[in-house]
Parts: structure tokens; sequence; C-alpha cells
């Protein structure tokens, strides 16, 4: 857990630099040519949230086992229904997770820019586009892009969040 909590802490275009790498022409994967396409940013993006997803969930269901699994087998619980509790009680943090990540890859700038290079209409993305206004002293534009960024993510955690609720134990 410490690797992929370390993980976690590489700066976007680092990311984006080393599977700039991976993909280029002259590089193990280049024959795929997926530089500069939708793949590569779905790759890279992946790429980038795999360990704090990994690390989240990890902790949450860590914690869940802890507390509820180990006392779920010592009030003679089998080994299925102590485990089907951990997977109840972790929902909360598994679903925190899951936006967290969401919420990352989202707002990430550098991993789309080095392999996506923001072709338009192709692989502009949401945050490519403000950095591209933002240098064309488009501000207005950029904020419009910006808010409509944060209103897609708070849609999203929102809308997770009242599917749990609804979900029935």
């Amino acid at each position: 857990m410490p690797i992929m909590e370390a993980i976690i802490g590489l700066p976007t275009v680092l990311v984006g630099l080393l599977m700039y790498l991976l993909l280029c022409s002259k590089s193990p994967l280049g024959v795929l040519r997926l530089l500069y396409t939708p793949y590569a940013i779905m790759l890279g993006q992946a790429v980038l949230v795999t360990p704090l997803l990994i690390a989240t969930s990890f902790r949450s269901l860590f914690y869940a086992n802890q507390r509820y699994g180990e006392l779920a087998l010592t009030l003679g619980a089998t080994e299925g229904q102590a485990m089907k509790l951990v997977l109840i009680e972790s929902v909360p943090g598994l679903i925190a997770s899951i936006i967290m990540s969401f919420s990352r890859a989202l707002g990430e700038l550098g991993v789309a820019l080095m392999i996506g290079g923001n072709i338009r209409g192709y692989t502009r993305v949401i945050t490519t586009a403000i950095a591209l206004e933002v240098s064309k002293g488009e501000f207005e534009l950029a904020l419009t892009l910006g808010c409509i960024l944060i209103t897609i993510l708070i849609t999203v955690s929102v809308s997770l969040r009242m599917l749990r609720r609804l979900q029935p134990l």
C-alpha cells in the first residue's frame, strides 16, 4: 500500500510523459498507434487513477474487515456471511473511492494534454480546452468551461450518494 499511496502523488505531467514514452512510435507499445487518440487518454487516465482507487478501496475494506468481519466471525458467522457484511459496511467508502477517482480523472490535465494532443473534435477534453482558452486570453470561456466541469463533478457525486441511499441493505 505504501507504493500505491506514493504513486498517487505523482504529478500528472510525469505520468503523461511516461505514458508518452510508452506509446510513441519507437516504444514497445508504439505499434498500437494509440498516441494522440481518445484510447491513449483513457489508458492514461486509468493508469493515473488506479493507484488512488486501489489505495482508498483497500483502506475501506481493511477497516470494515477489522471492525465488522472479525466481530462477525467471533459471533459465529460463516466466512461468506462475514465477507458479505464487510462488503455492505464498505459501500460508503467504496463509493467515496469511486467518486475521488472519477473526480481526479475528470479534472486531470497533464496526461490528457501530453498523450491526447488536445486535437479539436477528437482528443480535446474540458481541462485541455480550459488551458487552451486561458492561453488565448479567453478567460470568460475558460471560466464557463470550469463551471461546466464543476457541475458535472457535483452531479455525479450527488447522484452516486442518492443511489447509495436507495440501495436496500
